[in-house]
């Protein structure tokens, strides 16, 4: 054994750094995962529209997600970016469609299921919104 090696703080050092490493190595493949998983989940038929609810009429957003993946969703969040006439994000919000804690959207969403979607835009529109939006998947857990 080298003589470096035989000093205990050194192996327990090599130890720790050992650990950290399989540890962050892990994590990144945990993280790829999540990211392939992801990109799997679709938002179709996404628009501006009038709907309605029991108590008023309002401009909202509206459309389908659809999981795609092999694995079950227990939240998804989705960002939508309110644009200007010129085509700038001047303002996002974010909602969630699936949440498996929600009492508004209950439960999962399992593989290769969809469901509708529905988001009141109006309360939180800034006053130069253009009517356009951009949407995205800003966050997923599975189970």
């Amino acid at each position: 054994m080298p003589d470096w090696m035989r000093s205990s703080g050194t192996r327990v050092l090599l130890i720790a750094s050992l650990a950290l490493a399989v540890l962050f190595g892990f994590q990144f493949y945990q993280n790829q995962k999540r990211l392939e998983a992801q990109k799997q989940i679709e938002l179709l038929d996404v628009r501006v529209a009038f709907g309605q609810d029991e108590r008023r009429v309002s401009t909202g957003v509206f459309g389908t997600v659809l999981n795609n993946s092999e694995q079950v969703i227990k939240m998804l969040e989705i960002t939508i970016d309110y644009l200007s006439k010129e085509d700038e994000v001047i303002k996002s919000a974010r909602f969630f469609p699936v949440y498996h804690l929600s009492f508004q959207n209950p439960g999962t969403l399992e593989p290769k299921q969809s469901r509708e979607f529905g988001f009141d835009l109006e309360p939180q529109a800034p006053p130069d919104w253009s009517g356009e939006v951009r949407t995205r998947v800003s966050e997923v857990q599975f189970r």
